[in-house]
Formats: structure tokens, sequence, C-alpha cells
């Protein structure tokens, strides 16, 4: 199968999985809000993010192995080299593992600071004592998933996109439904995170049986043979691991800033005017994301005039999916809540400035995220590293004094106060987009002015063509149902489908269709 038919198969799994994951939110938010309250809610947000900062104890190991098994899936050795950096990062991640469990442990330890409660006070005490329940329970899995974790990491190496999003599909289901039946049950908090532990035991659990009956010559041994090797995946990770750590403080630091320096409630509002826009920008990143493993094996082959063409042709395809997005989120992003949360509506939604902030991290996230991928595959990260580090850190601290200082002690500024830090995270965002694409940029050999007229131009004309037909059916249909709504979602996605698809090269046009032929199976020639 060819590398565009298999980023196509991952792309359109891609697409079940992000409709799945909306689901999921449309159907669990409620009814947290409805059983637990938006303090848990907020609760469970903000010690999510809190966690996903122990991933940083692997050294950005995991960052490397990502690059250097694609790399290797290019060589004609009989996978000697993908099983030796398989045993090489079993090994490693099994020590990182266990210090993750127990530093998740501390946390459920001093949860009570973490989320600001007081664990005296009758009302507090309960999401106290679920949150360190909860906590306890991951670090258990945590201490116990190494065997199976690499499993996910390798399929995508393998450029098996379409089989592990299928799987992902199917555990996010498992999570939908083990939720929602737990929260209904009065778990709570509690049901929240016991349903994200079933649902990853399922994942890497598939994953492992997958690989083991699709690629047998793939060895899963224990031990570190060459350490000259380990030293240099440690050398690119760790320059890896600053990226990601500032990132993470760019992109996932908001719950933490609101929840514990305004309140667990407007976390919990934070979040939910968040998630639907997230939800799409994030689908849109993991098309990209398809296309890594095939970008790392176009570098190992120094493929450099196909990968030039391939940056301005996925950032073109990236630009019309997103710039639409983002006038959708401005337009429509109120609506959603409302139709979403119903009788919690108000209290959830962040308001105007939040959702505009939100449209600009869009576009500016996602178009980041395509010319990151570039830059990654080069390995030549030390400078992007310190970069995302130094403007990820002013973020944090801009966010903190956006969050105290704004509105401070009048309680109808909330939104005002969410509104500030969300553009904080705007305005960081559109720095390291231009920074990123730049580099990239250079990496290839191409300049700005064959970027906007080959990627940006032909994007911005089609969003502006469809934009009045998103206004038009805005103001016709008053979507306030899930009905309207969804017709209004439904029929723009449509047109402005159709306008971004004649927005295309004529042989990007051919290709979408060629490949969606092989997908459907369209010409197939019948018995």
């Amino acid at each position: 199968m060819s590398r565009t038919k298999r980023a196509v198969y991952g792309s359109a799994t891609t697409a079940l999985q992000y409709a799945l994951q909306v689901l999921m939110q449309f159907a669990l938010a409620p009814m947290v809000l409805q059983h637990a309250g938006p303090s848990a809610w907020g609760a469970f947000t903000v010690i999510m993010q809190a966690i996903s900062y122990l991933g940083f104890l692997d050294l950005g190991f995991n960052l490397a192995l990502e690059r250097y098994l694609a790399n290797a899936c290019g060589l004609d050795d009989q996978r000697r080299r993908f099983n030796l950096l398989m045993s090489t990062g079993r090994t490693f991640l099994l020590g990182v593992n266990v210090t993750w469990a127990v530093l998740v442990a501390i946390v459920a330890w001093k949860i009570d600071w973490i989320l600001g409660l007081d664990a005296k006070v009758a009302v507090d005490t309960v999401v106290v004592n679920d949150a360190r329940l909860g906590l306890l329970m991951l670090a258990a899995w945590g201490a116990l998933r190494t065997p199976l974790v690499l499993a996910g990491t390798a399929l995508v190496a393998l450029q098996n996109m379409a089989a592990y999003n299928l799987i992902c599909t199917a555990a996010n289901l498992i999570r939908l439904a083990g939720s929602l039946f737990l929260v209904w049950r009065g778990w709570g908090l509690v049901g929240l995170m016991s349903g994200n532990i079933i649902a990853e035991v399922f994942e890497k659990l598939f994953c492992f049986l997958l690989l083991r009956s699709r690629f047998p010559e793939i060895e899963l041994r224990w031990g570190i043979t060459d350490n000259l090797l380990f030293k240099e995946m440690l050398n690119f990770g760790s320059h890896a691991m600053v990226v990601s750590v500032g990132m993470r403080m760019m992109f996932y630091s908001d719950n933490l800033v609101v929840g514990r320096v305004i309140s667990l409630a407007a976390a919990s509002t934070y979040y939910s005017t968040l998630m639907p826009a997230q939800q799409a920008w994030s689908a849109i990143s993991r098309v990209v994301y398809n296309s890594l493993p095939a970008i790392n094996e176009l570098y190992g082959q120094s493929a450099f005039a196909r990968l030039r063409e391939v940056f301005i042709r996925i950032h073109r395809y990236n630009l019309l999916m997103v710039l639409p997005l983002a006038a959708g989120i401005v337009l429509l992003n109120h609506d959603v809540i409302r139709v979403w949360l119903k009788d919690h509506a108000e209290a959830q939604y962040g308001g105007e400035w939040m959702s505009v902030s939100l449209a600009l991290i869009a576009v500016a996230i996602t178009t980041g995220a395509v010319s990151y991928v570039f830059v990654m595959a080069t390995g030549r990260i030390r400078e992007v590293s310190y970069v995302y580090l130094v403007v990820g850190g002013l973020k944090v601290v801009v966010s903190v004094g956006m969050a105290y200082w704004v509105g401070h002690g009048i309680a109808s500024a909330v939104s005002a106060r969410l509104g500030a830090v969300t553009m904080t995270t705007a305005v960081a965002t559109a720095i390291m987009f231009f920074y990123i694409n730049g580099r990239a940029q250079r990496e290839m050999g191409l300049g700005w002015g064959k970027f906007m007229k080959e990627s940006v131009a032909p994007a911005v004309a089609a969003t502006v063509l469809g934009l009045p037909v998103l206004w038009i059916l805005r103001e016709q249909w008053h979507p306030d149902n899930l009905v309207t709504l969804g017709g209004v979602i439904g029929v723009y996605l449509l047109a402005q489908g159709g306008i971004s698809f004649w927005a295309l090269r004529s042989e990007d046009r051919h290709l979408v269709l060629q490949q969606a032929g092989a997908v459907l199976g369209w010409g197939r020639k019948t018995a």
C-alpha cells in the first residue's frame, strides 16, 4: 500500500474517531454536571492536566522513538534495527512508568492543596476523596502497563494508522459507556477516571495483540544492547522534551491556571467552552499526524524535492480545513454550548472574547503543527526547544497575571478573565507559528512568498466564499436545538467542502478523488 493511501485510510479512521469523541463529550458533560456538579467536572480537568506534566519523566524518549522507529521502517534489514529500538524503549520505559506511578501516588496525597480545597469542609471532602482514590487507581495501572505501552507507537511507525485509529475508536466507545454508567451510578469523579483507565487498558492490550499477529517478525524483548544508540536517542529526546514542556505550558496549562487562581467552577466553564473547538482542531491535527511516519521516511531517504512539494500541499490542505473551522467557532460556539449543555449553558459559556481567541488558536496551532512535523523530522531541534520553553514559560506567567488581575473581585467578570487567559494563549501560539513556520521553510529551501501564494491564498479565498453561507444559515435557521444546529453545521460542511475542493489544484483534486475511490471501492472490478 502506498504512503498516500495509508495516510488516507488513517485520515478516514481519524474522522471516525473524532466523531466519536464529539459524541462522548456531548453525552458525558451534561451528565457529569447533573450528577456530580461543576466542581467535580472542573476537578477532573485540572487533575488530568496536572498529571500530564509527569509525562516528561521519559525525557522525551517516546518522541525520539516515534522518529527512530519510522526511520527504521525504510531499512531493508529484516527489522533488526526496529527490534533493537523496541527492546531499548521497553526497558527504559519500565523504570519511567514505575517512577510515574510513585509520583501520581504523591499527587493523590497532596490533591487537596493542588485543587485548592479544604478536606475539612464537607462539600470539598467528597471531591478530595474521589480524586485521591481515582489517582491511586491510575498509579496502579501506570506501574503495570509497560509490557503493552509501545505497541501503538509501533503500529503508527509501521504506518498502520487505520487499524490503530479503529482500536482507539473502540476504546473511546468503552470510555464513553463506562464513564456514563459509572457517573450515572453515582461514582462521580472516580467514575470519570475509571472510565479512562478501562479504555486505556483495552487500547494497549488490543494494539499489542494486533502487533503480534500482523507483524510476527517484531520481537518484543528486554534490554539495552546498544549504548551509543540509547545515548543518541536520549540526546534527541531531551531536546524534544524541552519542546514538549514549552508546548504543554503554552497549550495545556490554562485549566490549571483557571482552576487554581479563579475556581474549580471557572475551570469547568473554561473546559466546556474550549472542548467543542479543541475537538475540532485536534481532528485536523491528527490528519497531519497521519503523515508523520511518511515524512520521517522521506527524510531518511533524503527525498528533499518531494518533501518541499509535500510541505506546500499539507499546509494547503490544513488551511482549507482550519480557516472555515475558525469562522465556525466565532459564529457557532455559543450555539453549540447552548444546545449541548441546555440548563447549564450560560454558566458554562466563557464568552465571545474566549470564542474569538479559540478561533485564532485553532488556526495557529494546526498550521504550526504542520511545520513542526517537518522540523522534528530533521532532528535539528535544539534552538526550537529553547524558543518553545521561553515562550511557553512567559505565557504561563502572563496567564496567571491575567487570571488574577482582570476583573479581580468582581463575580460577573469571570468571562472577561477567561477571555484574557485564552487570548494570552492565542498570542503565544501565533508567535510560535511564525517562528516554527519560518524555520521549517528554511529547512525546505522555501520562502514566505511561495507559501502565501500556494498554501494560504487558496484557503483564504475559499473561506471568504463560504462565510456568507454560514452567516445566512445561522440567521435563517436560528440553531437553538440539536436538529437545527446539526442542519446548519451539515449544510455548511457540504457547501464549504465543495468550495474548498474546487480551491485545490487540479492534480490535488484528482488525487483526492483517486484515493477516496480506493478507500470506498469505486471502480473495482466485480467477479
